[in-house]
């Protein structure tokens, strides 16, 4: 098992001025740009494009954030996409739902540009499965070839972490409960494909 919850990186709590929020968004912009043609590449144009919505997105709640006068702009962006995720959560297709977590994605990646905080960076020494309340789309598409499973407390089938995770083969678990969050790092488990019955082995 490595345990990986999503970022949570608090705008209230950084600074950015109006030149360093554009240059976060710059950055997390050309980063999507790099994964749309990756993720193309290694599992097909339907995968890549998702990036490709990924960064019109961005490019749309950037151009919301920088609408207002403000001195930080950090918390301006926690407010604007948060209040976007909200609205979308509040939809009744599944489908629309889901992609309340991209816009998720995308806030803390900015926000972890302004944090210039590192990314959890995955085991490459063994195979493992991935545990996690919930993941996001940029993680699901640079799994490394060693992760043989995805197991979410939360998550959700109609995400692009699901879609993603299909599109590579690798078995993916949602709304597996809060007890799959108390399995530490290096723990292991044993999953039945079928039904996703986790078990814990000694």
């Amino acid at each position: 098992v490595w345990r990986c919850d999503p970022p949570q990186h608090d705008g209230n709590a950084l600074h950015a001025d109006r030149a360093a929020f554009s240059e976060a968004v710059t950055i997390v912009a050309a980063r999507l740009e790099t994964l749309q043609n990756q993720t193309t590449a290694r599992l097909g144009a339907p995968a890549g494009d998702i990036f490709a919505a990924h960064a019109q997105l961005l490019a749309e709640l950037a151009e919301a954030t920088l609408a207002h006068d403000a001195a930080n702009y950090a918390p301006v962006w926690q407010a604007e996409t948060a209040q976007a995720a909200a609205a979308l959560a509040a939809l009744p297709d599944t489908y629309l739902r889901a992609r309340a977590a991209d816009i998720h994605d995308l806030a803390q990646q900015v926000l972890a540009r302004i944090a210039a905080a590192p990314e959890a960076v995955a085991p490459d020494d063994a195979p493992f499965i991935l545990v996690a309340r919930d993941l996001y789309p940029l993680r699901a598409a640079t799994l490394p070839a060693n992760c043989l499973a995805i197991v979410l407390a939360d998550g959700d089938p109609h995400s692009h972490t699901a879609l993603l995770c299909q599109a590579a083969q690798r078995p993916y678990y949602s709304d597996s409960g809060e007890a799959v969050l108390a399995l530490t790092d290096g723990a292991h488990i044993q999953i039945t494909r079928a039904s996703g019955e986790i078990h814990r082995l000694p």
